[in-house]
């Protein structure tokens, strides 16, 4: 099934689609399941805030809201990134905005596989998948097959 990729909202446009495509379905299948319709939408800090209000009541600004639509063991659903809040949380961070970019897609990502980040022990949890899953791409990257 199609992971797709789409900017709503913001002029944003992500380098390398196969490499990310491959990338999930990989983390997907380490995890014993099955990669269905996948959403990854790129969208404006305004935008992100609206959804987080909406559908969350949380009134606040974040970098990532997974919504999933799992079937089974079909992984399906859609992943909104604030692309702005990402590039702020890079410099706070002082990392590579491509990197925190690949964290907060996979962290989207995790949260389709049913992994959670509630509390603090939830929070390493996530870290560790996440830490676990960007060894993966960097593996991907080092193979050069895509």
């Amino acid at each position: 099934m199609p992971i797709f990729f789409h900017s709503d909202n913001i002029e944003f446009k992500l380098p390398q689609l196969r490499l990310y495509r491959k990338w999930f379905k990989k983390v997907i299948e380490a995890d014993k399941r099955i990669t269905g319709d996948i959403n990854i939408i790129f969208t404006s800090r305004n935008k992100m805030l609206h959804i987080n209000k909406q559908y969350l009541k949380h009134n606040y600004h974040t970098d990532v809201i997974t919504f999933e639509f799992n079937d089974g063991m079909v992984i399906s659903g859609d992943i909104f990134i604030g692309v702005e809040t990402v590039m702020e949380n890079s410099k706070k961070l002082d990392e590579a905005f491509n990197t925190e970019l690949s964290r907060v897609m996979i962290h989207g990502i995790l949260h389709l596989l049913g992994m959670e980040d509630h509390g603090e022990k939830g929070k390493r949890s996530m870290r560790k998948n996440e830490n676990k899953a960007l060894k993966i791409l960097d593996s991907i990257r080092n193979e050069g097959k895509v």
